[in-house]
């Protein structure tokens, strides 16, 4: 059969552009991404995977491979469960709100993980590891705790920052007086859920429903000079005030922010569930459940029902979240 010139010109032309799509695609070699927990580093690339490490502060292990798909954002690797029986899941890239994703779904199709491309100002990997690592979680802890909290049966006042604490009211504190600076306190690779106070003071704290608990910190020092913070007495139930910005409720990161395994991972599954269910309520939701229904009427007068339910959309951060929030809670329930 005699093909016309025209048609295999074109053929050829397309043949060509698509070669050069594919290797156009930038090497994700050297490239570092992050789950809130662990870091991925991209060690090599060839034309049938990636080679992973995942890794913390100073652990890592081999790197494993991510092989290619047909399509070049896409990806598959297989790992063996803790009962031995090897599963596969796949990785797709994306970009939302300007962010490089990874997002990672399970053999069921359901997503397990959000890994955020980690852009560092230097190529050097010790920067990586101990400077970014640490202002990762650092502004997870952060954005978690700060906010404006009220002690019922108190005039106390609590207004929490990126890094200070500051009470106001006629009540007398005996940890804070005014004004006063805090950091967060590690132990090995990861942060601790303990306040240091610049007046030498410790806070311990627990996410609740609707604020944090606070306990007393109580410093203990081993023979080897080996430091550590244990939960004392109860102190304070903080309530957290809904917020004065555009985007209301107890967490409004959770429609503004992608969030990750490392940010949920310090929450019950009881508040996942009222988390996941405000970004609905901030569109409008109308709930069937009474005790979701009696939660966001109490949360204040921002909860307005809408009557066109159909009409409630979500945006892509808030979708995406409300997939991990959903699988968190599953996890932690099995636990």
């Amino acid at each position: 059969m005699k093909i016309n010139p025209f048609i295999r010109i074109l053929f050829c032309l397309a043949l060509v552009l698509v070669t050069y799509s594919v290797s156009a695609q930038p090497s994700l070699a050297g490239t570092y991404w992050h789950d809130g927990e662990w870091f991925y580093h991209v060690e090599a690339e060839d034309d049938t995977a990636i080679w992973v490490n995942t890794l913390s502060l100073h652990e890592g292990g081999g790197a494993v491979p991510w092989l290619k798909t047909s399509k070049p954002d896409v990806f598959r690797f297989c790992h063996k469960n803790s009962h031995g029986i090897t599963i596969c899941d796949s990785v797709s890239r994306t970009v939302i709100d300007g962010q490089d994703l990874m997002i990672i779904y399970g053999a069921d199709k359901k997503l397990e993980n959000i890994l955020i491309r980690y852009n560092g100002q230097s190529r050097d990997e010790n920067y990586v590891y101990s400077h970014g690592f640490d202002s990762i979680l650092e502004k997870d802890i952060r954005t978690r705790i700060k906010g404006k909290y009220t002690i019922p049966g108190t005039d106390l006042t609590w207004q929490i920052t990126n890094d200070s604490i500051m009470v106001s009211g006629t009540s007398p504190h005996p940890v804070i007086n005014n004004s006063t600076r805090y950091s967060v306190v590690w132990e090995l690779d990861f942060p601790t859920p303990v306040l240091s106070l610049d007046n030498g003071n410790y806070l311990y704290y627990q996410f609740s429903l609707n604020g944090l608990d606070l306990f007393e910190g109580v410093l203990h020092t081993e023979e080897d000079g080996f430091k550590w913070v244990e939960k004392g007495r109860f102190m304070y139930h903080l309530y957290k005030q809904n917020q004065d910005g555009t985007v209301p409720g107890h967490w409004p990161e959770a429609s503004t922010m992608i969030l990750t395994r490392g940010y949920l991972g310090h929450y019950p599954p009881e508040v996942l569930r009222y988390m996941r269910n405000e970004i609905y309520a901030r569109k409008g939701y109308r709930f069937d459940d009474d005790s979701l229904t009696s939660f966001f009427n109490q949360a204040g007068a921002w909860y307005q029902p809408s009557d066109q339910q159909e009409n409630v959309q979500l945006s892509p951060i808030e979708k995406l979240n409300i997939q991990l929030i959903r699988f968190m809670e599953k996890e932690k329930k099995n636990r």
